[in-house]
């Protein structure tokens, strides 16, 4: 975790209610930006999913964090 800044552009898909975003985010372990995407989506009105993926040296990518919001009734 870090206070970098980490500015991102996307694209929004109606037919599956996601958000998805490229971006790049500091690595505070060596001080470089790393390629990052995040995908944000909507399972109804009570429930959104964010997921974030770095991309590694090689190319493959890996999930780095998902959170699952719940409306609380």
């Amino acid at each position: 975790m870090g206070t970098g800044m980490m500015p991102a552009h996307g694209t929004y898909d109606e037919s599956t209610k996601t958000f998805a975003y490229d971006t790049t985010g500091p690595n505070v372990m060596t001080g470089k930006y790393e390629k990052m995407r995040s995908t944000e989506k909507s399972l109804g009105k009570d429930k959104w999913v964010a997921e974030m993926y770095k991309t590694l040296p090689d190319g493959k990518e890996f999930k780095t964090m998902e959170i699952t919001y719940t409306r609380v009734k």
